[in-house]
């Protein structure tokens, strides 16, 4: 064998040890059993927020689950008033399927293990992006969206626990593959992590994940009791309804003055304009962390409906990035500028963002000033991997262009909408001083 060969398996080979979840030497013990233990001592912190809120959307999957444990439909009727009450059950059929176990169980006992479950999935996610850090993990888990997404009862733990497993084991090409179809299936708006796999040329990782997907969501249209087009309806009618209400893209388009043919339209241009633009440059680096992260962000850029409880998902975006604890703080506590926890009135407010600057003025004092500047230089470094390259800049600025001159023909009100924001976003862009980007090989995926 080639030396070369032999060198490269050595390598993978201590690659995978690293991987392991949990390490073996001695003086990691320690760093171990601080971190599981802030999360004992923070379980009961994020119990606080989530007894004062009722879990709608987990009680809509235990719901669901009852009714296929009990032979009836868990889908409302098409057309009915219950399609937008806020409370119907509106996932892939093996969504209720997966909590059949939980609907043997009693109501409240059901959501103790539910709670007690989406806590220790987050820890997991933290653990696994940025190692034993209790730090890290009290300014994860009190940041606004993870305790409201807790608060409702949601799948965003477990849809981020499937993201960072499936980064973290994107070489193990079965594994990678049925998480990200599990996630993709679990909530539609994924579905463009699925690029991952294909982008990154893991080729046989990305053919599993086609035939899981299809397979999944295929054996529901079969079991379930809506067909392909009796789901796409009601996915559609639910969109229409809650997507002007909510913080999503064509819901801010709406907002200021676009029709909704215009929105989705101009959505459909950028978006696809930009994942050409990152899978064409992550092609040219092979850089999987930006290639990741930039289909995380087009997940939630393209979602009809974006609540703040999908925000964690943006977290692990910026940290598969940028795995610094100091981007954590930053976000923790932008967090909760943006939205606060629900009905967990003053005294709860002020007990989270105290918790939560408490946490960052340690990290500030823990991190040296010269380390402080490395973040802002890695934090640049990173957009650089995911803003276009002259030529890939060129095409993505005339598709845009060429999309807006279309609609201010056809509709001159949905235009002027989307420029307002066009120029937003080119200020903010143009504002940035990109430094030199470093070397390729300083760019490969941790």
């Amino acid at each position: 064998m080639e030396p070369s060969k032999i060198a490269g398996r050595l390598r993978t080979r201590k690659l995978a040890s690293k991987e392991r979840f949990f390490l073996k030497h001695p003086a990691t013990l320690g760093a171990e059993a601080r971190y599981w233990l802030a999360v004992a001592v923070l379980a009961p912190v994020a119990w606080y927020f989530v007894a004062r809120v009722n879990q709608a959307d987990f009680l809509v999957f235990l719901h669901a689950g009852r009714a296929v444990l009990h032979g009836s439909s868990p889908y409302p009727k098409l057309g009915s008033a219950a399609v937008y009450s806020g409370s119907a059950f509106v996932y892939p059929y093996w969504t209720a399927l997966a909590f059949v176990p939980l609907a043997l169980l009693g109501t409240h006992l059901a959501t103790l293990f539910w709670v007690a479950a989406s806590i220790l999935a987050y820890a997991v996610v933290v653990r696994l992006l940025l190692g034993p850090d209790a730090l890290a993990y009290g300014l994860f888990i009190l940041a606004s969206p993870m305790l409201i997404s807790l608060q409702m009862g949601t799948l965003t733990p477990w849809l981020a626990l499937g993201v960072v497993l499936a980064w973290r084991w994107r070489n193990r090409p079965v594994a990678a593959a049925v998480l990200l179809a599990l996630a993709a299936t679990a909530k539609i708006f994924l579905l463009p992590m699925l690029l991952f796999l294909l982008a990154s040329r893991r080729y046989r990782a990305s053919a599993a994940a086609l035939v899981s997907t299809v397979a999944l969501v295929g054996a529901g249209f079969l079991m379930g009791p809506l067909g392909m087009i009796g789901y796409g309806h009601l996915l559609l009618s639910l969109a229409g309804h809650e997507g002007t209400q909510s913080w999503s893209f064509m819901g801010l388009s709406e907002a200021l003055g676009a029709s909704s043919m215009g929105a989705k339209l101009l959505l459909a241009a950028v978006a696809g304009s930009g994942a050409a633009l990152l899978l064409g440059r992550s092609r040219n680096r092979g850089d999987d962390a930006a290639l990741l992260a930039g289909l995380l962000g087009i997940s939630l850029f393209v979602t009809p409906i974006l609540w703040s409880s999908y925000l964690p998902l943006a977290a692990v975006a910026l940290l598969v990035l940028v795995p610094k604890r100091s981007l954590l703080a930053l976000f923790s506590l932008s967090s909760w500028l943006l939205v606060t926890a629900d009905r967990a009135g003053i005294g709860g407010d002020v007990l989270a963002i105290a918790l939560v600057v408490i946490l960052s003025v340690i990290e500030l004092f823990r991190s040296r000033p010269r380390e402080t500047r490395q973040l802002q230089v890695e934090i640049l470094h990173a957009l650089s991997r995911l803003l276009p390259t002259t030529r890939w800049g060129i095409v993505f600025a005339a598709g845009f262009c060429a999309a807006l001159t279309i609609l201010a023909v056809a509709e001159p009100a949905s235009a002027a909408a989307i420029a307002v924001q066009a120029l937003l976003i080119a200020s903010v862009v143009g504002a940035i001083r990109m430094p030199p980007a470093p070397k390729r090989d300083a760019l490969i995926a941790r």
